[in-house]
């Protein structure tokens, strides 16, 4: 089966979208349509359904899809671990959710780590909670950011702050919670 087109198919599964697709990959629409139907002739099941309102995941898809991101990520991992072992560099595996924080969070955290560390690399890994606590688990991420309520006790885990924040609503002054602690 063709890498690519598996970079496509994830890609698709996550925007539900072939033209965001077509764009994050840089390929055009068709291009991402002959992808899909490429793994879907392959596998002999239907991952995508295809309507006028857009596109939806089959249920086989989703299975594929949570079964094949993981690999998908493993290999190119597996890819960076052997360019830099040459280079006497090590590797760091980050998980993370993909969540608006993290989008502005992490480049800013990059930056700061490797002007400190500059012979280790970063491998960002993204995955939905569930798949990320299951990575950490398996050894597959070093570690991930989310918040220690993500992550249940049941677990040999050690929880490091990050940051520190809090989380507020925002009401508008006319709606009727405004006055409400």
């Amino acid at each position: 089966m063709n890498l690519d087109h598996l970079a496509i198919f994830v890609d698709l599964a996550e925007t539900l979208n072939f033209r965001k697709t077509a764009y994050r990959k840089n390929v055009s629409q068709p291009a991402v349509s002959q992808a899909i139907t490429s793994v879907e002739n392959e596998l002999g099941v239907q991952l995508f359904k295809r309507s006028r309102s857009g596109v939806t995941i089959t249920a086989k898809g989703k299975e594929f899809y949570e079964n094949i991101k993981p690999m998908l990520n493993t290999y190119h991992k597996s890819v960076q671990e052997v360019r830099f072992t040459d280079s006497g560099q090590t590797m760091l595996t980050i998980g993370l959710t993909g969540s608006p924080y993290e989008t502005i969070f992490i480049p800013q955290f990059i930056m700061e780590f490797h002007d400190k560390y500059s012979h280790i690399q970063i491998f960002l890994q993204n995955y939905d909670h569930t798949q990320l606590k299951r990575q950490l688990v398996n050894g597959d991420c070093d570690l991930v950011l989310t918040t220690r309520d993500d992550l249940d006790n049941n677990y040999n885990l050690n929880y490091v702050s990050v940051m520190l924040g809090y989380f507020v609503s925002v009401v508008p002054l006319n709606n009727p919670l405004s006055s409400k602690k």
